[in-house]
This record gives C-alpha cells, sequence and structure tokens, in this order.
C-alpha cells in the first residue's frame, strides 16, 4: 500500500481543517481598495485551515472509496494519476479541492510568501494556458485567504 502515507496526510489534513481556528475569509472586494501598480507586489494570508497537499496517487478516489457511504466497488488504478489537492473548511464542512498544475503553483508560492505578480508568473511558467485571475478569484471565493499584505 505504497499510498498509505499520502491518506494519512489527507486524513491529518481533513482534521487540520476542521479544528483550525475560526477566521473572517478576505474577499474580492477588499482587493479594491488596492492600487492595481500595487496590485502585484501583494502577498496574501492563508486561512488556517487550509492544506495543500501533492501526491503520485488518487488519493481523492481512494478516500471516497473508503467511506461508509461508498457504494461503488470500483477497482481504483494508483497509476490512473497524481492528485493536487486543497482541503479547507467551508463555513462548517471540510472540503477536499482538487487543483490543477497551475492553481497548485500559485498557491504554493504565495504559501511561501511569494507576491501575488511572483507567484502568477511561477504559476504561469507551469502553464500559460491557465486564468490565474480565474484561480485567485475562486481561491478567494472558497475562503482561502484571510488578509492582504499589500507591497
Amino acid at each position: 500500500m505504497v499510498y498509505l502515507a499520502d491518506m494519512a496526510r489527507l486524513e491529518l489534513a481533513r482534521h487540520q481543517a476542521y479544528h483550525a481556528a475560526d477566521v473572517t475569509p478576505l474577499k474580492v472586494e477588499d482587493l479594491s481598495v488596492i492600487p492595481a501598480e500595487q496590485l502585484q507586489r501583494t502577498k496574501f494570508v492563508f486561512n488556517p485551515s487550509v492544506r495543500l497537499l501533492d501526491s503520485p496517487y488518487p488519493i481523492v478516489r481512494i478516500w471516497d472509496a473508503n467511506q461508509d457511504e461508498c457504494k461503488s466497488d470500483e477497482t481504483i488504478n494508483l497509476d490512473s494519476g497524481a492528485e493536487k489537492l486543497c482541503v479547507y473548511r467551508f463555513d462548517y464542512e471540510v472540503r477536499v479541492r482538487e487543483l490543477d498544475q497551475a492553481a497548485y503553483c500559485l498557491l504554493i508560492a504565495l504559501e511561501s510568501g511569494a507576491s501575488l505578480g511572483e507567484a502568477m508568473i511561477k504559476a504561469a511558467e507551469v502553464d500559460s494556458a491557465k486564468s490565474c485571475e480565474e484561480n485567485l478569484a475562486l481561491s478567494i471565493y472558497e475562503g482561502f485567504f484571510v488578509n492582504i499584505i499589500e507591497g
């Protein structure tokens, strides 16, 4: 069971997300007060419930298949694809959002302290066809961030 360590990381992330401190998430309108020329230098403070995971295995499908309410007897091919995930709490529900490579790269860069401009460059290097703006807007909507630090 080569995927077992990643399953444990997913379980831990779900547990940490559920028990994270309650915070008020950032809203898209909060960005409107930042002048456009400063927006690229802005940094984001993550919601304490957010956990980013990367696995070479389809751990979400494996996790889902092992839940009591699962009625499927599907055999999951471990080579069916890697997954990049964001585990977080939205309201009082723990959610898992699968991320494409560009979204994952954007969020990892922001989490490590990169400015929005730096993170967008890194994400575009991975996949220039993906919309960083769309990924950022969805991340804000889902409450991934709690504050901004103007650059």
